[in-house]
């Protein structure tokens, strides 16, 4: 490193990305100190190591400052060098989405979703046959009246809907379902047989359902054979379900006002074949919704039969007869991956001057578009996704996102990313996230023309702040082989609009590569051959696809329509590394898919986030670790996040670094060193034989496949299989808290806790809360501070009751200080980073705590009871602890075993063994 020495900051100079400067010091004379420039919200890469930072493979140093957003100034001293670093404020209020999506375990076969009964579960078959049972034919069979076949008889009658050989009439089978959902948690499952229309059946769940947890949820599915269930609505308003999976129907619409964890997977809409089935998907929250993810969804063809509200044509008021794909308002944790947009917001053959009138095609507008993501949603991902043919934009996402894999097909403006801001971002500001544009292809400008249609011919409009653009390539306004659109398409808008280079004076983006080619002008075309670029259209890709030398953008996407969803991801690579061969020279990464298993180094990128698992760029091999089996992972002592995918390694070094699985599920076969993990969410993760270290499970699902040990925290909603032998160290301890939680064993054989350090069993007061004092963004983890009291206390789960026909919402509160008051306010400060809102529920009332148990649990309501033989030993010098602060007087099993032996253990007052089997606490 080459020093440049001034005096009084004089000359400042730059020296790779470094800037140097010198100062005085009093009584020192000159000094040299290095300045160093860092951004707040982002993850840094620097060539010195400072305060905080990572050493990386590569000699450099990674500074998360993701969690930060104010400017700061940091001076320091290393190696007898003087440094100051000056940290900029966020570009974006936001920074990084935080990763954590709504999604469960992949068969590794298909990677469909697997969906897990709990232990409250039963299965709702229903039809629209007529030979589903229906309230006279129920009656007839059990001679009783038809009045007494109600909701609560049909629960107490399991017979009548349990199988697909017994059936009920739909709307008899969704009104019990829903019933059975009141004033507790269920997973049970309403499954529609295929072949059927139920002529826009509200299937709905009951106001404030949940499921029993984010690995159990509720479910709205199908059986039998033939096509999906049609017109079945999914959409209610202000209602917050949660936990809800919706997989293999045709919808009439899907949406929710409120919203928590909602996966929808191998869906599609009915295109919109009548007035009242529109077809939409999406999900607005009037304050927060959190958790929604689409998997594997078709939403097509939507368009309205005839104007609205009175108008006589659809060139009166087109902002009126505004129509779209999808909608998404005040989401956090917005998943969006293989969903396909295709030709929404308008009809084939419409008038292009807007005199058309009732019963013709709808034209397009500026106001309709496949996707419309408004300018208050967070952590957004569109992952491997098409939109297509859209009335206007096919991506419009104003809160910024990670834009992955994607491809974005003739659309008269293939999208924006807003960064959050409004139109008017100079006043809004950038409020939302930074952006990642990753790997996506940009093609064929739409063109379509009709009353205030707007552009027709844009690229993506980029004006958030700081995005990074990667190996996008923007190609082909028009087609070239075709003399007539070329004629037609000319003078096209910008490749990217608000963005420099593209637009003079305008921002460049933190980094970006984009290769742009007969699109207005072209950009980082140089080395590429001309002739190979010009043959390189989606017409021929289809033609070769298809075997038609005439195939058209049509024909296209009618193929990958009907590509079997299983193949969706690999066609959806296909199209995108066909673009991407002959600009391969000028691209970052490679697209050549690795055959050879390798170990994978976790390296943050700062051009994305540079945390999370998911994303390619954080890898030393440009790939997922997994994508070859037999890889193994080195995190390098970095903090990571997995989610969303089915992952299984040979091993993970951990190097002092965290490793954080909120989402998915990841299967490690060996440990390198010790352990340092948090499962949270639906996250799950199997930990191998050998397993030492430090984890605590605060949701999810954490599986020992063998013999381990270490520091175990568990909380929440969180289930834990402790596997064949699982030992807590004399310095070690194992927590427990609150009584929500599932710690213990399953299926068959036998297994072993022995105990030389502490076991800290700590109840969780519940307090509880009025109907409305909580939306979805009131989640765990948030601190709580009483008003009146001072109490404060961690979110440790949530779960909904009802009493006296009121609807509340029951919350545990882990790490409780002090003791509420009922009646004072609760202020319940978000730690989202950006995310200033403080709520201030009442607390109405603080009921009984509660308490954990370790013992055989069911892990799926399927699974036959767990007959393993359980023996626990309570090692000389081992402690037993338990707060158990607001439990009511009686007796709780803190252990149920087969065996309890107590070599020499220190017991609490009222904690003693019963049985041989049971520790017991007695509460006088």
């Amino acid at each position: 490193m080459t020093m440049i020495k001034s005096r009084h900051g004089a000359g400042v100079t730059s020296v790779g990305g470094v800037t140097f400067k010198g100062i005085d010091k009093p009584g020192m004379g000159w000094v040299s100190t290095l300045a160093l420039t860092a951004y707040a919200g982002r993850m840094n890469r620097l060539a010195v190591a400072v305060p905080g930072s990572v050493r990386q493979a590569d000699g450099t140093y990674a500074l998360d400052l993701t969690a930060q957003r104010d400017a700061a100034t940091v001076d320091f001293e290393s190696g007898g060098q003087n440094y100051v670093m000056n940290v900029s404020a966020s570009a974006q209020e936001d920074g990084w989405g935080a990763g954590d999506y709504y999604m469960l375990e992949r068969d590794p076969g298909d990677a469909s979703i697997i969906v897990e009964p709990g232990r409250n579960h039963r299965k709702w078959y229903a039809s629209n046959s007529p030979d589903a049972w229906t309230k006279d034919s129920i009656a007839a069979a059990e001679s009783i009246s038809p009045n007494a076949v109600s909701d609560n008889w049909l629960i107490a009658n399991p017979f009548y809907g349990g199988s697909e050989e017994q059936p009920l009439l739909a709307s008899l089978a969704v009104s019990a379902w829903r019933q059975a959902q009141l004033g507790t948690t269920t997973s049970n499952w309403i499954l529609y047989e295929r072949g059927y229309d139920y002529g826009g059946l509200d299937a709905t769940p009951q106001r404030r359902a949940q499921g029993e947890s984010p690995l159990h949820p509720m479910l709205i599915g199908s059986w039998g054979t033939g096509p999906r269930p049609r017109g079945l609505s999914v959409f209610n308003s202000a209602w917050c379900p949660s936990h809800l999976v919706i997989r293999d129907i045709s919808f009439d619409a899907i949406g929710s006002l409120f919203m928590w964890n909602w996966l929808i997977t191998d869906c599609d809409n009915i295109k919109g074949d009548a007035a009242e089935r529109r077809g939409e998907f999406g999900a607005q929250s009037q304050q927060s919704g959190e958790g929604f993810t689409g998997y594997r969804v078709d939403v097509t063809d939507v368009s309205l039969t005839s104007p609205k509200d009175g108008m006589l044509t659809w060139g009166e008021n087109p902002h009126k007869q505004r129509l779209g794909g999808s909608y998404w308002n005040n989401v956090h944790g917005l998943l969006l991956e293989e969903v396909i947009w295709d030709h929404n917001g308008w009809a084939d053959g419409y008038d292009p001057t807007g005199a058309g009138g009732a019963n013709t095609p709808q034209p397009p507008s500026q106001f309709s578009h496949n996707v419309y993501s408004s300018t208050h949603n967070s952590d957004q991902i569109y992952d491997h996704v098409i939109s297509a043919r859209a009335a206007s934009q096919g991506l419009q996402t104003r809160s910024g996102a990670q834009f992955v894999d994607s491809l974005l097909l003739d659309n008269n403006i293939a999208g924006n990313d807003g960064g959050g801001n409004t139109t008017d971002y100079t006043i809004q500001g950038p409020r939302g996230n930074f952006s990642l544009h990753l790997g996506n292809v940009i093609t064929s400008a739409g063109w379509r023309v009709a009353p205030d249609i707007g552009a027709i011919n844009w690229g993506m409009d980029i004006f958030s702040k700081m995005p990074s653009l990667v190996d996008v390539i923007v190609i082909h306004c028009a087609n070239p082989d075709d003399p007539d659109e070329v004629a037609l398409k000319v003078n096209p808008g910008s490749s990217f609009r608000s963005l420099g280079p593209y637009n003079a004076g305008k921002d460049e983006g933190y980094f970006d590569n984009a290769i742009v080619y007969r699109w207005k002008e072209d950009f980082r075309t140089e080395g590429l051959d001309p002739a190979v670029l010009d043959r390189t259209t989606i017409q021929r890709h289809a033609a070769d696809l298809l075997g038609q030398p005439t195939a058209t953008i049509a024909d296209y996407m009618t193929y990958i329509r009907g590509v079997p969803l299983s193949q969706r991801r690999a066609a959806i690579d296909a199209t995108l590394n066909y673009f991407r061969a002959p600009c391969a020279a000028n691209l970052d990464q490679s697209y050549v898919k690795r055959v050879n298993a390798v170990e994978c180094v976790f390296t943050p990128d700062d051009r994305g986030e540079g945390f999370r698992w998911d994303n390619r760029l954080n890898w030393s091999t440009g790939d997922r670790p997994g994508s070859v089996p037999g890889d193994s992972v080195n995190l390098y002592g970095n903090r990571v996040k997995f989610g969303r995918f089915t992952t299984e390694v040979d091993s993970i070094a951990f190097g002092g670094g965290l490793l954080e699985v909120t989402s998915g599920k990841l299967t490690a076969l060996a440990h390198a060193d010790a352990a340092n993990l948090g499962i949270r969410e639906c996250g799950q993760y199997v930990a191998p034989a050998g397993s030492d270290g430090s984890i605590a499970a605060r949701g999810g699902r954490l599986t020992f496949a063998g013999a381990a040990s270490g520091d175990l925290a568990v909380s929440g909603m969180a289930e834990v299989l402790l596997g064949p032998d699982y030992a807590v160290g004399a310095n070690q301890t194992l927590r427990i808290d609150g009584g929500r939680c599932f710690i213990g064993w399953d299926g068959t054989g036998n297994a072993s806790l022995t105990v030389a350090g502490t076991l800290d069993f700590r109840a969780t007061p519940i307090l509880c809360f009025g109907e409305y004092a909580f939306n979805a963004r009131f989640r765990k983890e948030w601190p709580l501070v009483g008003g009146t009291s001072g109490f404060t206390g961690k979110v440790d789960s949530l779960r909904w009751g009802r009493r006296n026909n009121a609807v509340f919402w029951d919350v545990a509160v882990r790490d409780m200080q002090g003791r509420p008051e009922i009646g004072e306010k609760a202020a319940a400060t978000s730690p989202r980073f950006g995310d200033d809102k403080v709520w201030t529920p009442y607390v109405l009332d603080v009921r009984p705590s509660e308490i954990g148990t370790i013992a055989p649990f069911r892990k799926s309501g399927d699974d036959p009871a767990p007959t393993v033989a359980a023996t626990v030993v309570l090692e000389a010098g081992s402690t037993v602890t338990v707060d158990s602060q607001g439990l009511a007087p009686g007796s709780y099993d803190l252990i149920v075993a087969d065996s309890i032996t107590d070599n020499g253990a220190t017991l609490p007052a009222g904690v003693s063994i019963m049985g041989g089997n049971v520790l017991r606490l007695t509460v006088a």
